[in-house]
């Protein structure tokens, strides 16, 4: 079987098992935990509430793109399955074929 013959969603399944990305995905974790430790931290509670909120909001966006990263494989799983969306005709004028189609 040849590279060309191997699907990209194969070959995403077939990464999403391997050991490589067990590793990633345990270093996204303890990335996680690191941040989930750091929003407990006493030393936030001591900062002045605007700073407080900023880090707050940082600390939960990195998270979220942590947890982003983690499934971006599934992500591309599932977005190989459905089929390419075609671009609407957002013009206002009929078109010849316009007409002939709803005879």
């Amino acid at each position: 079987m040849s590279e060309k013959d191997i699907s990209q969603s194969s070959i995403i399944r077939q990464g999403l098992s391997s050991p490589f990305w067990q590793i990633i995905c345990k270093g996204i974790d303890d990335n996680i935990k690191a941040i989930e430790k750091e929003t407990e931290d006493e030393r936030m509670d001591e900062l002045p509430a605007e700073e407080y909120k900023i880090m707050m909001e940082v600390l939960k966006m990195k998270k979220r793109y942590l947890l982003k990263l983690k499934d971006y494989p599934g992500f591309l799983l599932e977005n190989s399955k459905q089929p390419v969306q075609t671009t609407p005709n957002y013009d206002p004028y009929n078109t010849a074929s316009d007409f002939i189609d709803n005879k």
